[in-house]
């Protein structure tokens, strides 16, 4: 199975994981984050079970890590084979947005990492495994559409929308803007952007958080199974009972 995250920055995705976890735990499923597959699954193939059959325990989990991460690169090929139209309209789009370079190859970087990470795992995962996506395709709207001064185009974002992966469930995590730009700089900037100013910074979560909601209401017309959660408290208990009661019940 396969669960996506979605929200502005600072809406609180990351902080709900272990949440999540524990509810897909404590329904026999096995849930992993990326990092949290990528050796397992890795013991699974040939050179996996040859590493963890010869070499000595100091030795494995770098070495697990080092073919997940080369398996993760080679499979950008497959995937790019199996979604030609997605990643051809993702350097498109990337290539004529009007914004610095780097961030550019920033959006770019991590989202062919995600590619290779999703087709590498996907395939290789048991029937009561889950595999938690915090950034995934569909959160990487934010990422290829969203800065703090340009305007996304909406045909673009539906396009994409249209063409990434479905995952079995999206999780939605919603909070105003106002106060995800406040966990934002609580919590520290992003590298990427400390030069940026308070007011650039709060245009690129005002913006971030109209593509969000645009994007979620298009996967909602699509019928994907989406599960919202109202993360705007002060603390992580309201979130996590809404979370907990929505997911028992879609599970059971």
């Amino acid at each position: 199975m396969i669960v996506e995250l979605i929200g502005s920055p600072g809406c609180g995705k990351t902080s709900l994981i272990p949440s999540l976890v524990k509810k897909f735990s404590e329904q026999d499923f096995n849930p992993f984050t990326v990092v949290e597959a990528s050796r397992p699954v890795v013991s699974r193939t040939l050179i996996g079970k040859s590493i963890n059959t010869f070499l000595p325990e100091s030795l494995r989990d770098p070495l697990l890590w080092q073919v997940f991460y080369f398996s993760a690169y080679l499979s950008r090929r497959s995937f790019s084979k199996g979604y030609p139209n997605l990643v051809a309209h993702v350097r498109k789009t990337q290539s004529i947005r009007e914004v610095p370079a780097e961030e550019r190859g920033h959006a770019l970087y991590w989202w062919f990492h995600l590619s290779g990470y999703y087709q590498f795992l996907k395939p290789r995962l048991y029937t009561n495994e889950v595999l938690i996506l915090d950034e995934g395709f569909s959160h990487r709207v934010v990422q290829l559409f969203a800065s703090d001064f340009e305007s996304s185009n909406r045909g673009d974002v539906l396009i994409y929308l249209d063409l990434i992966p479905r995952p079995d469930i999206l999780i939605c995590v919603n909070a105003p803007a106002s106060i995800c730009e406040q966990r934002v700089h609580e919590r520290g900037l992003w590298s990427r952007m400390q030069h940026k100013s308070r007011q650039q910074i709060s245009q690129f979560v005002s913006n971030s958080h109209s593509i969000i909601d645009a994007a979620v209401k298009e996967l909602k017309l699509k019928e994907w199974v989406v599960v919202d959660i109202d993360n705007s408290a002060a603390g992580l208990a309201p979130a996590e009972e809404e979370l907990n009661g929505k997911l028992s019940h879609l599970l059971n």
